[in-house]
């Protein structure tokens, strides 16, 4: 986790060139309590005011609603999953980027719920893995979202359909992970796998989840 801050930098210093930032943090666990580790970035970032919401429904209910702050960064704690809180917060609409961090989406069974809510807003989201296997089971999942937005793609416009690039649009409407990049920020020990003979990393891989 004291590589996270260094993460954050390099993933949100080529997002957006407003002055103020909001990220979401999805499906934190033990993050929630380990936020000093969070106030580097105000030094890596010193002009920009950056709001940073985690929420996970493990995060304990005793801090769900605190916010900390430090310098220009704020750190505000939700006890609630990803969906739930785009769908019923007042603030959904001025999130920036959304990360979820070692994501596994296809081990989860919130993770369609999930995608399918940040896919409606059009939100910016990237995830980290531990490796390309479990991104490769992500992308699985999502093709399986296909038969779920079919309905919506079948009543597309022919100027709808023109856009989206005639046949090409299935593929386009479905969300996809883009090509993995090395995260220069991994944490660097390696972690055991029982069920592959791969190596782990936390956070080792960066994908954009594009909708």
């Amino acid at each position: 986790l004291f590589y996270f801050h260094c993460f954050l930098h390099f993933k949100v210093s080529g997002v957006a060139d407003r002055q103020s930032l909001r990220i979401v943090l999805g499906a934190v666990d033990k993050e929630a309590d380990l936020v000093v580790t969070m106030f580097e970035l105000s030094v890596l970032l010193p002009d920009k005011h950056i709001d940073i919401i985690m929420v996970g429904p493990l995060i304990s209910d005793k801090i769900s609603g605190s916010k900390v702050e430090h310098g220009n960064l704020s750190v505000t704690r939700f006890s609630t999953s990803l969906q739930d809180y785009i769908r019923y917060s007042s603030e959904t609409d001025s999130i920036d980027l959304i990360i979820c961090l070692n994501a596994g989406l296809a081990a989860y069974p919130s993770w369609r719920e999930a995608v399918l809510t940040v896919a409606e807003k059009h939100i910016k989201c990237y995830i980290t893995d531990f490796c390309l296997l479990s991104l490769d089971m992500s992308q699985q999942a999502l093709n399986s979202l296909l038969p779920l937005l079919q309905p919506s793609l079948d009543s597309l416009s022919l100027s709808d359909s023109q856009m989206a690039g005639g046949g090409s649009q299935t593929v386009a409407a479905c969300p996809r992970l883009s090509e993995p990049l090395i995260n220069p920020f991994r944490n660097p020990f390696r972690k055991y796998c029982d069920s592959a003979r791969l190596a782990w990393f936390s956070n080792a891989f960066i994908c954009e989840l594009r909708l």
